[in-house]
């Protein structure tokens, strides 16, 4: 995904920064697993991608070793994600089918980081992590990318590549 992440000075009258969560995906279809660990990692817990893959492939059976190079290497669907998050730790996640309004993922992140899907070809997955208390700039974890603010029109319409906010998961927590 090309969000097209900024560098910014946070003032003084914004929240205290958090620490840095990113984490890159360990595979190219694992941006729900990397934004899982980081929901996870913003709540000072530790959860390995692989593990997390682990859960959904093998729904308590062992069937494959996603820790293994290159194994599991498939997306999540939509409507499993939210149950991902709750299996691995996020036991209030919950998928909101649409965008958010700017003062709605402020009052969002107050509680949780946010998860927002985005849909294209093909679909991703980033973090919301804060918002920088500068106009409309927001910290995002992309996992295909890195870590960085992000206004609030690229995270609804994103231009290279194509790709619009159409899913939320809220209450990572």
């Amino acid at each position: 995904m090309a969000l097209r992440l900024q560098d910014v000075q946070i003032g003084a009258v914004s929240p205290a920064p958090k620490p840095r969560i990113f984490s890159p995906q360990e595979r190219d279809n694992w941006c729900w697993a990397a934004c899982c660990s980081m929901a996870l990692a913003a709540r000072g817990q530790s959860r390995a991608q692989c593990n997390i893959a682990n859960s959904f492939f093998n729904n308590g059976n062992v069937v494959m070793d996603c820790c293994l190079a290159k194994a599991c290497d498939f997306d999540c669907p939509i409507p499993k994600v939210a149950g991902v998050f709750r299996t691995n730790g996020l036991g209030s996640a919950t998928l909101v089918p649409a965008q958010r309004t700017q003062a709605d993922l402020i009052s969002d992140l107050a509680r949780s980081t946010v998860a927002v899907g985005l849909q294209g070809s093909p679909n991703h997955m980033v973090l919301v992590e804060r918002y920088t208390g500068s106009g409309s700039l927001f910290m995002v974890a992309d996992p295909a990318v890195g870590e960085g603010a992000v206004p609030f029109a690229e995270l609804q319409q994103s231009s290279s590549p194509q790709r619009t906010w159409t899913w939320t998961w809220t209450d990572l927590r």
